[in-house]
């Protein structure tokens, strides 16, 4: 039974700082939404030069811990309107 509860417990530990705990289920619905529109560009072949870099545009910016759209990377950024 140890060896039963160190599975769990590394299992947990995974899935504790993998960045899906906790995080908000509007990126689940966007990674959905991603998946379904690159299987038609790839698979179904439906506007796929369209398609394929919106799709995995959409993939990378709601993966968990990715951190491409974070406050961080536009902080310093300032604009100036003359």
């Amino acid at each position: 039974m140890e060896v039963l509860q160190g599975f769990m417990d590394a299992l947990q530990g995974i899935w504790a700082t993998s960045g899906f705990l906790g995080n908000d289920p509007r990126n689940y619905i966007m990674i959905l939404i991603s998946l379904v529109l690159l299987y038609l560009a790839i698979k179904k072949e439906f506007e796929p030069l369209l398609l394929l870099p919106i799709a995995f545009g959409m993939l990378l910016v709601n993966l968990p811990l990715g951190g491409l759209m974070t406050a961080k990377e536009f902080a310093d950024v300032t604009i100036s309107i003359d």
